[in-house]
């Protein structure tokens, strides 16, 4: 490698925080983050240990520096201790610097300088500590700051016992110490006077420095007293630090005065993403001072070609996951360009960036690493403004550029621009031809610009980014490698586009044709200039039913570049001679199986879907096909059956009811391509009315369009829906036996069936015109047992009011019939029941969350298997589980889901029940019942709600007891608020809870979460207290804040739960007795036997001052003992005393207190006043 000499020696004085001809031996050159010295605890020590051999000779250290991660402010009341030691690892053990052989070194504030990542921070000892050469060195840490503050420094990893640790928040640590998280030793200088110059420091690039230029120069900083310097520089680490010949690129080169200076490596860029290791040795003609072999990585340098970037990773990621800092791409944060998984042009991933998060006005830029580019090459890359494909997009409100800049981004040309006027359909491709940019310090990017944030700015896409050599022939570049076409009648057909490059700029691409297989067609040809584009329309029109793959061949003209062929696919479909379509069987929200639907996908009013009719919608219930349109009056809103049959026999009819009052038209016809509504051809025009009313509709016998199709006219700006029901394909004169009913609930083999209530059957209606049905049930596979061909009519469900057992498999099957007979191969089916909910083992928690959603058959609410509702008034609203979402992340109470309800009928007010499952409750126990509720703010007027919680015997509002357990009509709290209450059940059976909502009509939401039942645990404690004749009346027993009173036999009774508690126990002419008493799950008797109280007088003694204030005396003969009990029954003096006794009462609280005294087996007794 060819190195320039010494450029630039900048002659300016350099400020150091130690004396002049300071060197240092640096120990460590590690990226781990450390907390040592340890300051994560108020209170801590930290002690290190490093090796003679890192230390080298013998030296006199003046200081230390510790390279800063992040550090600032002020970390006051730190000690720096040092020893020399012969130990290779350190224990845990803490040592008292008072008494050890530590040597106190530092003893202040650690205060920044502003130093920033990577810097050091200096710390002077007090005096030097002379280092011997031969041993280890200690490094004894003491923080007392009385704070934690997490200032971390740079560490290299290491094994064993190198760093001990042992931190507190209430005061200093004396306890052993552990080994900290990363386990490294912390980065260190030892300063130490030198005979020579000042080892050299300030190297840039600095120590493990990323993305480094390419063209980079070295400079350090040397002292005055250096007079020449060497410089080694190899990407061979053991070149440099064995400073072999080949390394040295600064050879005894001149050093005038303390400055830094510079050295110029080479003419050719440094190899791309590869690190340098470099290092400086200062002379002063007699010494020399080495510098730490100082590390960096050079940037990214993309010098080989083709280049691809397609975002899907591999070897050459973009985006990587621990952000933009470790990606050779630049962007400023995650916040603007990204990775994202869909929308891609082909692949798993593609760039994009979202303006949800930016500022107007503001360029947001990806920005590729360095290129060395040569001539003759070109660029090519795809990228989409919207927020889908196709995606909508608002003119004029924000832009995308591609730039290129030759002088290492320093100023930039743009090349092309992004900022379509109207809803792209798809990608766009770019191709530019980069010839005139060659050079070594070419960067590209993308910079997105938000022009009018309050007009909704779109995502922008970019993918697939090639730059390559310009070839001398033409290339072919199709947007996608195969078409897969939808489903098509027989007789129909659908055509899809093709977009056709010539990505070659300076060659014309000539196609003479396409060919393709059986059932395909393309007429497309045509010459398509250098850089061009086209478009090809590929049709599938099928001879057969089934699926038909081929492939497509784009013929051209000479030799070319690029893939010409794609693959296609396709399937056929038979037409239908009948269609019987009562939309009951269709999710709502959904159309049905075969059928399609035209209808703006950018506007969420101008819609064809399924839904629950109400009555006056339907002419069969539940569901209608609605056909709603609010502000659209140019877009297409179509209902498009399956292809069908029967032109010269077959007749339409079907039920149709308006909303407006204005006259709305339905158009009925016919179409070829369901995709496609100007394919559309109408046959007659409907005017349905109000009122829901049969049409029917004729159509012309020669006829070819194998789809019928109803089309919403959208009259004159008309706000309207169109609801369609029973839609019948048929020939009247061929009517048969009804097909068998089908969708069934519950579903054949299904399992869990809920019978907490009544079980609800329902079928649909599957065509053949059915006059009505016959339900039968039972427990085995003939289905009749329970009912057999129960007459129903014609309605479609049958409600089941007795009991069913639980875990039990029933079968059922329902008849279809009309004139003409019983449907056919009527099926049977088969369900088994709920598992048995009982609840007999407590604490019993309902947290509504982790459980197998359970759903009516109608799948309206959801709510735990074994629960249960009772939906009065208003059918659509009654208790459903309520998920957390980013806008109310806070509907639960716990984890994430909660049960709710909601009432915005006009009308009605709530009269809704939630049943908890059975719950085995015993008589005699008492069991406390819990729950969180509350309601949430409405964006207007504030809302008031209702809720009663009842227990009973059954899961029906007619089962609850009388009195509620929790009654507020005026629930206003925004915030979870806790109830508990106990229940005692008389009797031993199975009880239900029931959560009764009756809010005013209009109100909003009660949240209801965490519902628990517990037992509680405790026994019965009798007291049994007598005196010197046996059961003593009228004692008084205080425990845990209850005064209990004995009866004649002495007994005093009171429930606890489990614990200890003390008790005292008073009566009069008696001592008072103190005791403890435990209750664990058993009744506890309790006897205490009270002694009989004597006047003290009667024993002879003598007892004075009595009103106290300050001390007392007792006066008597021999030994005794004495007890004062305050008026709480708390003893607060015991003591043994002989004749004469002096008690203190001073530091006591002013009041009445009894004085006993125990002699001779007896005990005596007076009162005295505290003053």
């Amino acid at each position: 490698m060819l190195f320039k000499k010494l450029l630039t020696a900048f002659l300016v004085l350099i400020s150091f925080s130690f004396a002049s001809a300071q060197s240092f031996v640096q120990i460590g050159d590690g990226t781990e983050s450390s907390s040592v010295p340890y300051t994560a605890w108020n209170y801590s020590w930290s002690k290190v240990l490093y090796s003679s051999s890192d230390l080298g000779d013998a030296k006199s250290i003046s200081g230390v520096a510790l390279q800063v991660y992040n550090f600032s402010g002020t970390l006051s009341n730190q000690k720096i201790y040092i020893k020399q030691t012969s130990n290779t690892s350190l224990d845990g053990s803490y040592e008292d610097t008072a008494s050890s052989s530590l040597t106190l070194v530092f003893d202040g504030d650690y205060v920044s300088s502003g130093q920033t990542t990577g810097e050091w921070l200096n710390i002077d000892f007090i005096a030097p500590f002379e280092y011997d050469g031969t041993d280890n060195v200690e490094l004894y840490f003491v923080n007392e700051h009385g704070t934690s503050v997490y200032n971390n420094f740079y560490a290299s990893a290491v094994t064993g016992d190198l760093v001990k640790v042992s931190g507190n928040d209430d005061s200093f640590p004396t306890s052993s110490g552990y080994n900290p998280y990363p386990n490294a030793l912390p980065n260190i200088r030892f300063y130490y006077a030198s005979a020579g110059p000042a080892t050299p420091t300030n190297p840039l690039p600095g120590e493990n420095m990323k993305y480094v230029d390419a063209e980079t120069q070295l400079s350090f900083d040397l002292d005055a007293t250096a007079t020449s310097f060497d410089v080694y520089f190899s990407d061979v680490q053991s070149d440099v630090t064995g400073m072999v010949a080949s390394a040295l690129i600064a050879d005894d080169e001149a050093a005038s005065a303390a400055g830094t200076y510079t050295i110029s490596l080479t003419d050719s860029l440094l190899e791309s993403k590869t690190i340098y290791y470099w290092q400086v040795v200062a002379s002063d003609g007699t010494n020399t001072s080495a510098s730490p072999v100082w590390a960096f990585e050079t940037q990214k340098v993309i010098s080989d070609f083709p280049y691809n970037q397609d975002f899907e990773g591999g070897n050459d990621v973009v985006f990587h996951i621990y952000g933009p800092e470790y990606s050779d791409w630049y962007w400023a944060n995650d916040l603007d360009w990204s990775d994202r998984g869909t929308y891609t042009q082909n692949g798993d991933s593609c760039a994009y960036i979202s303006p949800g998060f930016l500022d107007e006005g503001v360029e947001y830029e990806l920005r590729t690493p360095r290129f060395n580019l040569p001539t003759n090459k070109q660029i090519s890359f795809w990228w989409f403004n919207g927020d889908s494909i196709p995606g909508g997009k608002i003119a004029n409100v924000d832009s995308t550029y591609f730039q290129i800049s030759t002088d290492g981004a320093s100023t930039w040309e743009t090349l092309a621009t992004l900022s379509p006027t109207e809803a792209q359909q798809e990608y766009q491709q770019v191709l530019t031809d980069l010839s005139a940019y060659s050079g070594n310090n070419v960067y590209l990017r993308w910079v997105y610009k938000v022009i009018d944030a309050a007009s909704y700015p779109k995502n922008t896409y970019l993918d697939n980014i090639e730059i390559k050599e310009i070839s001398n022939e033409p290339e072919i570049s199709l947007n996608v490698s195969s078409l897969n076409f939808d489903e098509i009648a027989l007789g129909g057909y659908n055509a899809k586009q093709v977009v056709i490059t010539n990505n070659n700029l300076s060659f014309d691409l000539v196609i003479t044709g396409v060919t393709t297989g059986d059932g395909f067609t393309c007429d497309f040809s045509g010459t398509i200039g250098g850089g061009e584009k086209d478009t090809a329309i590929i049709v599938f029109e099928p001879n057969t039913a089934g699926v038909t793959n081929s492939t497509a061949t784009f013929e051209i003209d000479g030799s070319f570049l690029g893939s010409n062929v794609i693959t296609i696919s396709g399937t056929g479909v038979d037409l239908q001679s009948s269609i019987y379509e009562y939309f009951d069987d269709t999710p709502t929200g959904q159309i049905p199986e075969g059928w399609h639907r035209i209808s703006n996908p950018e506007n969420d009013y101008h819609f064809v879907q399924v839904k629950t009719g109400v009555t006056g919608e339907y002419n069969s219930p539940p569901n209608v096909l609605r056909l709603y349109n609010s502000d659209e009056f140019a877009y297409p809103l179509m209902a498009i059956l399956p292809g069908v049959s029967g032109f010269d026999t077959n007749i339409l009819e079907f039920y149709a009811v308006k909303s407006a009052m204005d006259p709305v038209a339905l158009y009925v016809g016919v179409m070829d391509n369901p995709f496609d509504a100007s394919s559309f051809e109408v046959v007659d025009t409907i005017w349905p009315e109000q009122t829901i009313a049969q049409y029917s509709v004729s159509f012309p016998t020669s006829n070819a369009k194998p789809y019928i199709a109803f089309s919403h006219a959208m009259n004159d700006s008309i706000i309207s829906s169109i609801r369609i029901d029973d839609v019948v394909w048929k020939d009247p004169n061929s009517l048969g036996v009804p097909n068998a009913a089908g969708d069934v609930y519950p579903v054949h083999q299904s399992s869990e069936i809920d019978i907490m209530s009544d079980l609800l059957f329902a079928w649909s209606n599957e065509g053949g015109e059915p006059t009505g049905y016959k339900i039968s049930l039972g427990t085995t596979s003939a289905a009749n047992e329970l009912l057999e061909n129960i007459e129903m009519g014609d309605v479609t469900s049958y409600t089941y009011d007795l009991a069913l057992e639980y875990n039990t498999t029933y079968y059922w099957k329902v008849v279809a019939y009309n004139d003409n007979g019983d449907a056919e191969n009527s099926e049977i089916w088969e369900f088994t029941t709920m598992q048995n909910p009982l609840i007999n083992s407590f604490p019993w928690l309902a947290d509504f969350n982790n459980y197998d959603v359970h759903l009516t058959s109608s799948g309206n609410f959801r709510y735990p298997l074994g629960w249960s509702i009772e939906n009065n008034n208003s059918q659509y609203y009654c208790w459903d589980k309520l998920s957390n979402n980013p806008n109310s992340p806070n509907n639960a109470y716990s984890d994430s889901v909660a049960m709710h309800i909601i009432n915005f009928s006009f009308n009605d007010p709530l009269d809704d029940w939630l049943f908890t499952n059975p719950l085995y409750l015993e008589q005699g126990s008492q069991y406390e019942l819990s729950f969180w509720y509350k309601t949430s703010e409405f964006p207007g007027d504030a809302t008031v709600e209702k809720m009663e919680v009842k227990w009973g015997t059954d899961n029906t509002s007619a089962s609850m007891f009388t009195e509620p357990l929790f009654y507020n009509d005026n629930i206003t709290v925004r915030d979870y608020t806790n109830f508990s209450t106990i229940i005692s059940p008389e009797t031993t059976g199975e009880y239900y809870i029931g959560f009764h909502a009756f809010s005013d009509p209009m109100q909003w939401i009660i949240h209801l979460d965490d519902v628990q039942m517990s037992m509680v645990q405790g026994g019965t404690v009798t007291f049994i207290v007598n005196g010197d004749g046996g059961p003593l009346e009228g004692a008084e027993i205080s425990i845990d804040g209850a005064v209990l009173t004995t009866d004649a036999a002495g007994e005093a009774q009171v429930s606890m739960e489990n614990g200890t508690y003390n008790y005292t126990v008073t009566a009069n002419g008696f001592g008072t007795v103190n005791g403890e008493v435990i209750v664990n799950n058993e009744d506890v008797n309790e006897v205490v036997a009270m002694t009989d109280i004597h006047d003290i007088s009667a024993a002879g003694f003598n007892l004075y001052p009595n009103p106290v204030k300050d001390q007392f005396i007792i006066s008597g003969n021999g030994e005794y003992t004495v007890n004062i009990v305050n008026s709480l029954g708390q003893m607060v003096v015991s003591k043994i005393a002989n004749d004469k006794t002096k008690l203190d009462m001073s530091h006591y609280t002013s009041g009445v207190y009894m004085v006993m005294i125990k002699y001779e087996g007896k005990v005596y007794s007076t009162r005295i006043v505290v003053e």
